[in-house]
């Protein structure tokens, strides 16, 4: 860490915001490592904080490594303060996700909200207001008929406000006027989410993403019946098997296929693609480039339609297709037995050791192979249990939040469920394995994505 920030330009930085926002009540947003180096290395006496938030402590406030109040992101909503200063790698997008999405419409909404490590970052309002705008018509869109009568006479009003703000596309509009934008946007789209029945809503009406949402159900039925003719004992997991439950098709905003495996299929179908399908050449990927994608790309531009499989450091993939935005694909996500006697705390303590180690690391190769001689040596991975919980190797042992460990119950023996027209393997309590992983899972996600792989897609 010390290697990537500089002290001295940190506390350069720390002294002015404290002249300038002399008095001011500020919260921290990010108690990470980048924290932990700000606390031990840098004075802090001259700002007057008065609490720090993260995401994690939505699990717990046991690991507040300040004197500070901590503060989940909600809890900033109703907190009161005069600035956030974002203390987070990402701190760009983090910033512009406090400021348009977390605080607006909120008591809060015109609280400052700072980069601590980049003074120089703006947020960019015009870029919000389409973004607002393209989400609020995706959802109106899906939205049933029955529940649009409910509510259409407040979306009018808003649809009032809007008008006042005459922001005219062929000339530029102030920041100002894009934010007030934006404001109703999101004003209509947090009315439509509250008063949606989710069981209820259509399928995406955006008829590219539509085709291309159902050419890779048709992708993936291929590939599973591949799975099952070489027994390999798959399972539909994640946004699919949501997707499966709620509407027996994709999630409207939801754009690729998850599966997941067994440790003992997920080492035996390494073996069986490279026999049967072209391999992408992962040796030259790496975290500090960001370039899977580009390689994928690459090789997909090559292929002439052929299947091609790439190994990933938190999952297996599968394509075909001209290029990454033209293709369909899908994830193949390892599972382990964990020892009955081993506890969730004892997990947690294992994850960290190993995000602290994969760090270290740069190219997929040699990620790969720390990862697999981790899973090798690790006294705690067993051939079988009654713990079951995601590998090392799946993102899902990252991305969510650490909850519990299912019961092989919970995934065998597998059922079959309806998915886009075609019938799928999934774990024998579908609603028991999205629940370790998203608790909430028959309501809206805070944050909608619109697709997210490809380049442009």
């Amino acid at each position: 860490m010390e290697t990537v920030l500089d002290k001295e330009k940190i506390q350069k930085q720390i002294d002015a915001l404290s002249k300038k926002y002399y008095g001011k009540k500020i919260v921290i947003y990010g108690a990470g490592d980048y924290f932990l180096f700000v606390r031990d290395n840098i004075d802090l006496s001259g700002l007057n904080i008065t609490g720090i938030s993260d995401k994690k402590f939505e699990v717990s406030k046991e690991e507040n490594p300040s004197n500070y109040i901590a503060l989940t992101p909600e809890e900033l909503k109703d907190f009161d303060f005069d600035i956030i200063l974002v203390l987070l790698k990402n701190d760009k997008k983090l910033c512009d996700y406090i400021e348009y999405e977390l605080l607006m419409n909120t008591k809060n909404e015109d609280k400052k909200v700072l980069s601590l490590l980049n003074t120089k970052l703006k947020t960019n309002a015009r870029q919000h207001y389409i973004k607002g705008k393209r989400l609020y018509e995706f959802i109106y869109g899906i939205t049933s008929d029955e529940d649009k009568d409910k509510i259409n006479s407040k979306l009018s009003e808003i649809l009032q406000e809007l008008k006042q703000v005459k922001i005219c596309s062929f000339f530029p509009a102030c920041e100002k006027k894009y934010k007030q934008a934006y404001k109703c946007y999101k004003k209509m789209t947090d009315l439509l989410l509250e008063n949606i029945d989710i069981t209820k809503i259509k399928p995406t009406q955006k008829k590219k993403y539509r085709k291309f949402q159902l050419d890779t159900a048709e992708f993936c039925k291929r590939m599973t019946d591949f799975l099952d003719k070489n027994g390999i004992e798959y399972f539909i997991s994640s946004g699919t098997l949501i997707g499966a439950i709620r509407h027996k098709a994709f999630v409207p905003w939801d754009d690729d296929f998850d599966t997941g495996v067994l440790r003992k299929d997920f080492e035996k179908l390494k073996t069986i693609l490279k026999e049967n399908f072209e391999e992408i050449d992962n040796s030259e990927v790496s975290i500090s480039k960001n370039n899977r994608l580009e390689i994928i790309d690459k090789a997909l531009r090559r292929s002439k339609g052929k299947i091609l499989f790439f190994h990933g450091i938190e999952y297996l993939q599968l394509y075909q297709g001209k290029n990454i935005n033209d293709c369909v694909s899908m994830d193949i996500f390892s599972h382990d037995y964990y020892r009955d006697d081993y506890t969730w705390e004892e997990h947690r303590e294992y994850l960290k050791y190993v995000r602290a180690k994969r760090i270290e690391l740069d190219k997929f190769p040699e990620i790969i192979k720390f990862l697999d001689s981790e899973i090798r040596s690790n006294p705690n991975i067993v051939e079988k249990s009654n713990k079951i919980y995601y590998g090392i190797d799946n993102l899902g042992g990252y991305i969510v939040t650490p909850t519990a460990f299912m019961k092989e119950g919970t995934i065998y023996p597998r059922r079959k469920m309806v998915f886009e027209g075609y019938e799928f393997f999934a774990p024998n309590s579908p609603e028991g394995y999205t629940e370790v992983q998203y608790k909430d899972f028959m309501s809206f996600p805070k944050n909608i994505p619109l697709g997210h792989d490809g380049f442009k897609r």
